[in-house]
């Protein structure tokens, strides 16, 4: 079985929700064409549903760049899965690097906010 290639851009602490909702209407205008490849964008939380209700009709996907390992509770600055599926994403971003590095993220703890 092969993989459908992924093309994906993690903004990180980039892009007000403006920003965010011009680049993207702009990069689906010049993604139109691509068929051979998905194409994800991971904004800010604070940007996700506006950037996710700019993507719609578009071959673009959306995702969070992180999330919480609870499903809900009094986890201060937390983003739990449903949150993120009601602002309109369907990818997350785990693992990365940077949370691993700069937060002690383990395998574990990683492999834990699967749902």
């Amino acid at each position: 079985m092969s993989r459908r290639p992924l093309m994906a851009g993690n903004w990180k602490m980039f892009k007000t929700i403006a920003e965010g909702v011009e680049l993207v209407k702009k990069l689906a205008s010049d993604v139109q064409s691509v068929k051979d490849r998905d194409i994800l964008v991971c904004p800010p939380f604070t940007a996700l549903a506006a950037v996710a209700q700019a993507a719609k009709g578009s071959p673009i996907l959306v995702g969070a760049q992180n999330m919480n390992d609870n499903l809900q509770g009094a986890f201060t600055g937390e983003v739990a899965p449903g949150m993120i599926k009601d602002a309109g994403g369907t990818f997350v971003l785990l693992g990365h690097s940077e949370r691993r590095q700069l937060y002690g993220e383990t395998d574990a703890l990683v492999n834990k906010k699967q749902y």
